[in-house]
């Protein structure tokens, strides 16, 4: 008998596998996170969207294995085990290993300057192609999982370790964009046991009293068919049924050079920008499409004043990022900002920004921002970006950090609030 268990990011999401009369869980995705070396091994990237495969760049996964299989499951039990990740973008072509993590790590703490150590190779080098871009890729993990079961060394998770050049981004479970988190797929296949003896025969119950056979009746006459009834009158006319549901989601017609062309993703904007998000299914009230400055404002700090040291926004969150990193909190973002820093602010320079006739920009979040480089400057829509240069969000990371954006990789930092970086607006309506 083959058992099917599919490993996911969250436990409302698991395949449940019967195994004789039980039900079971399929394993789940803990945590993951990457690291880099040089003048950022000090920087945890446990919160980031994206696990980064580069030179000097190492991700790391860790999945419940031994925690969510069926009691009784060991290795022999296992045909097959595939670790599936999805491919976000590819900057340079090359390929990556697949390693055993030797020693322990936490999601929240780990960083280059304290990684775990890296075990031995167990895959690769699985080959990274531009196509591969938007693509699962599915790598046989088979005999670790068997090895996790056995006890046969501690499951600390796996590794990805570029190899040959390459620099890909792959999703991680904090990904909002896509939400194609790394997942693990085992098939089990678990023989019958040994059939025991036959069981002796009961012995045979005392035979009933055999009842009486009742008359059988005569049969009665077949009646005659009756003449058919004449038709009856038309009925009223029945009440107008209920209003059938909506139609499909209508753009507006206010974008293009024209004014006149559908708002869709990459149209030029009312504002000159372009259109980066549309909100079909009303996620978002007081807005439904967000577009982004065709050029960037003046550059500045994030904060001068009395938020340069002190955190704006609480409580944070279990990531780091607080509460102001989500899709629409920008704007509120802004407006806190730019009243917690009377000095001046990045995020000041934005709403100063005009174009085309519109007053009403301010400076994005992250998870903005996040969509912003992939509909439009990840896909190549749009550019004009500074060279080697990150982007202020208004996401507060901690009381002297803030978030950044770069365009040219589409990775997310932090940086302290009083450096200087540039600023590329947005709007809403």
């Amino acid at each position: 008998m083959k058992v099917f268990i599919k490993a996911f990011m969250v436990a409302t999401s698991l395949l449940f596998a019967g195994i004789g009369n039980s039900v079971y869980a399929g394993p789940v995705l803990l945590q993951d996170a990457y690291t880099t070396t040089g003048v950022y091994a000090s920087i945890n990237y446990g919160s980031i969207p994206s696990l980064n495969v580069a030179a000097n760049v190492t991700s790391y996964l860790q999945f419940s294995v031994n925690s969510y299989v069926p009691t009784g499951i060991i290795g022999k039990d296992v045909a097959k085990a595939t670790l599936k990740i999805f491919v976000n973008s590819v900057t340079t072509a090359g390929s990556f290993n697949v390693s055993s993590v030797a020693s322990t790590w936490s999601e929240e703490t780990i960083r280059g300057n304290n990684k775990p150590t890296i075990g031995l190779p167990i895959a690769g080098p699985i080959a990274i192609t531009t196509a591969s871009a938007r693509h699962w890729i599915s790598i046989d993990i088979t005999n670790q999982v068997k090895d996790w079961l056995d006890g046969i060394g501690i499951n600390n998770g796996l590794a990805l370790i570029a190899t040959n050049g390459t620099n890909v981004s792959f999703d991680s479970k904090e990904s909002a964009t896509f939400s194609q988190a790394p997942e693990i797929d085992i098939i089990m296949e678990r023989s019958s046991g040994i059939q025991g003896p036959k069981g002796d025969i009961g012995p045979i119950g005392a035979t009933g009293a055999t009842g009486s056979i009742g008359a059988t009746g005569a049969q009665g006459p077949i009646g005659a068919t009756g003449a058919a009834g004449a038709t009856g009158a038309q009925g009223v006319k029945g009440d107008t049924g209920p209003i059938g549901p909506a139609g499909s989601f209508i753009y507006s017609n206010t974008c293009g050079v024209s004014g006149t062309d559908p708002c869709k993703i990459g149209a030029v904007g009312p504002g000159g920008g372009w259109i980066f998000f549309v909100d079909k299914d009303d996620q978002y009230p007081g807005f439904t499409y967000l577009e982004a400055a065709p050029t960037d404002a003046t550059s500045a700090a994030w904060c001068i004043g009395a938020g340069l040291t002190n955190a704006i926004f609480a409580p944070e969150d279990a990531a780091g990022w607080g509460a102001s990193r989500a899709v629409g909190a920008g704007k509120t973002n802004t407006a806190t900002i730019i009243t917690n820093c009377p000095g001046g602010s990045a995020a000041l320079k934005a709403t100063l920004y005009t174009n085309n006739g519109k007053t009403d920009w301010f400076l994005p979040s992250v998870g903005e921002m996040a969509l912003f480089y992939t509909n439009l400057s990840g896909a190549g829509v749009v550019g004009g970006f500074a060279s080697y240069s990150y982007y202020w969000s208004s996401t507060e990371s901690e009381s002297n950090y803030a978030g950044l954006q770069h365009f040219a990789s589409g990775t997310q930092y932090y940086d302290l609030k009083s450096n200087t970086q540039q600023v590329r607006a947005i709007r809403a309506f």
